[in-house]
């Protein structure tokens, strides 16, 4: 999501995020589990505008756990692959 993206979702007179918050916001957007992928830029900006930083910020260790599994299940995925190469490579033999 944009910080325009966002911004244009927040309702007038809401404080707008410094960039280094803003970068916050767009990390717990995009790894939160609760975030719904077809209405979470509504979502993500209804909070800030409702509850402010605060809630961000503690919804941030969760989205950090989140991304290192992500991380984890794509490292996986790959390895997987390669196995899957090296037993065609095997079946060619």
């Amino acid at each position: 999501m944009t910080d325009t993206e966002f911004l244009s979702r927040l309702p007038e007179g809401t404080r707008h995020p410094t960039d280094k918050e803003f970068e916050t916001i767009n990390f717990v957007y995009n790894y939160h589990p609760s975030i719904h992928p077809a209405n979470g830029k509504d979502q993500i900006a209804m909070l800030y505008s409702t509850f402010g930083m605060r809630i961000i910020c503690d919804m941030y260790d969760t989205a950090n756990r989140v991304q290192k599994l992500d991380d984890e299940r794509m490292k996986l995925k790959a390895r997987l692959r390669e196995i899957e190469r090296a037993e065609e490579e095997l079946a060619m033999l």
